[in-house]
């Protein structure tokens, strides 16, 4: 389970999914995952989106690479969106990270001018690692466009807490 809110999302938006590791990259150099997740538009509403994701990573002597792919439509067909991004983290030792992260998602499709046709984020990327649970802070930019505006752009600043079971 997840929680965004922030940016595009005036309202906090819940999400409940799964997520299956095929490789473990703390066992071999290589990481591979996949995740389904249902995305409501918000607590009270039931309207939302699937999205997978596929994601890959790479240990380059000590420091990792990753790639992300995902794709996500609500159950009707009538809106969608693809988005790649990327990371390259170095492990600076005593569960300390430092690196770069991007990412960009385009609409595919969309129902109104409220949806964004596309949104980038991009940014430095710090970690605190204890054994298998993280807190992860980006800072960088963002930048969105809604149809027929022009592109809109900020600063970016999250914080990200995961764990793994």
């Amino acid at each position: 389970m997840t929680t965004q809110y922030g940016g595009e999302y005036t309202n906090a938006r819940p999400a409940i999914g799964a997520v299956h590791q095929l490789v473990d990259p703390r066992h071999n150099p290589n990481g591979v995952w996949i995740s389904v997740a249902y995305k409501p538009e918000g607590f009270t509403e039931t309207e939302g989106e699937i999205e997978s994701v596929l994601v890959l990573s790479r240990q380059i002597a000590g420091d990792s690479a990753r790639m992300r792919g995902a794709y996500g439509q609500d159950p009707e067909g009538r809106e969608s969106d693809a988005e790649i991004g990327g990371s390259y983290i170095h492990d600076l030792g005593a569960g300390l990270e430092l690196g770069a992260t991007s990412r960009f998602r385009h609409a595919i499709k969309v129902k109104t001018t409220l949806e964004p046709r596309w949104d980038f984020t991009g940014g430095a990327l710090g970690a605190y690692v204890v054994r298998r649970s993280r807190i992860e802070v980006p800072l960088g930019v963002d930048a969105v466009e809604y149809t027929p505006n022009p592109p809109e752009t900020g600063v970016l600043a999250l914080v990200s807490l995961a764990t793994e079971l």
